[in-house]
């Protein structure tokens, strides 16, 4: 502390805040720690780490536990509960002015390590914590402006296909008697009437989707507000997604999920833009006895 106190005289705030806000980008313990300790130093009788708050990117005011949130340093954050009492709840009220909480961050962002570290504790807290209904990605890190999301933060987990954090969520309340609704797999959007399931499948995400049916169980027959099915939502998000895998996409839906392939049919049909699966599909519609000879020709001249 002594070295600490001797640098704090010939450096300012602003050069302290600015050496901290580097550590955030860069993964240097020791800087970071020696950052900290001027400020303690220069705070000596009213230092709170939970109220103490940088001014960052787009006049955002953010606290270090914040900051370790967002940037997805878990080091930095095990070390200052170590040394100070850090409060959760005060890190999501941080957030809240930015429609954003920590669990959206450690999920959209795919931080499975602290995500790991950090449930536990976030259970142990839960009924202190005030549910944040809509989430804004605001930071400059989180590419401002790009896109507004009203997932839950595991919806956004399986939307950016982290199969990591969703195993993780999975394994931690498989036994639970009850789930947040921020971190229930099976939960449908209040917004959209999306499940993760038909995330997945919007997402044209082959490994999500045998992940969620095989592992975890989720409901494929749920038709979202827009009355998409599974094969639906596959479909069209292959338009923009132009997946491989669309064709053992609608395979695995059909063959070992036993999706209902009579719902809205022509409309599963108008959806598919890929000639092979158009072909699998019209045959099983045939064999089901379904009327699909208005639609045959949409292929014809390829």
């Amino acid at each position: 502390m002594g070295c600490a106190h001797q640098c704090v005289k010939n450096i300012t705030l602003e050069e302290i805040e600015h050496k901290l806000k580097e550590c955030f980008c860069d993964d240097n313990h020791s800087k970071f720690l020696f950052a900290l300790r001027m400020l303690e130093t220069l705070h000596t009788n009213d230092f709170n780490i939970n109220a103490y708050k940088v001014h960052c990117f787009y006049d955002f005011d953010l606290t270090i536990p914040s900051l370790c949130i967002i940037y997805g340093k878990l080091g930095y954050f095990r070390y200052i509960r170590k040394h100070f009492e850090v409060s959760l709840t005060r890190i999501d009220e941080n957030l809240k002015d930015f429609k954003v909480s920590s669990l959206f961050l450690l999920c959209s962002k795919n931080y499975p390590e602290f995500l790991y570290y950090y449930l536990p504790l976030y259970m142990e807290n839960y009924k202190k914590f005030v549910p944040i209904k809509s989430f804004t990605l605001c930071f400059e890190d989180f590419q401002v402006g790009k896109r507004i999301s009203v997932n839950t933060p595991v919806q956004q987990a399986c939307e950016g296909g982290f199969l990591n954090i969703l195993n993780i969520i999975f394994e931690f309340f498989k036994d639970a008697s009850s789930i947040p609704t921020e971190l229930d797999i099976h939960g449908v959007n209040g917004s959209s009437g999306d499940n993760c399931a038909l995330i997945a499948c919007r997402e044209c995400n082959y490994s999500m989707i045998k992940f969620l049916f095989n592992k975890c169980r989720c409901d494929y027959s749920v038709v979202n507000f827009k009355g998409e099915s599974a094969l639906q939502s596959a479909c069209k998000g292959h338009q923009h997604k132009r997946s491989k895998n669309l064709l053992s996409i609608c395979k695995f839906l059909i063959e070992e999920v036993s999706v209902d392939l009579a719902y809205n049919y022509k409309e599963t049909l108008a959806f598919c833009e890929d000639k092979e699966t158009y072909l699998y599909l019209m045959q099983k519609m045939l064999g089901l006895g379904l009327e699909t000879k208005a639609l045959e020709k949409k292929f014809v001249n390829d």
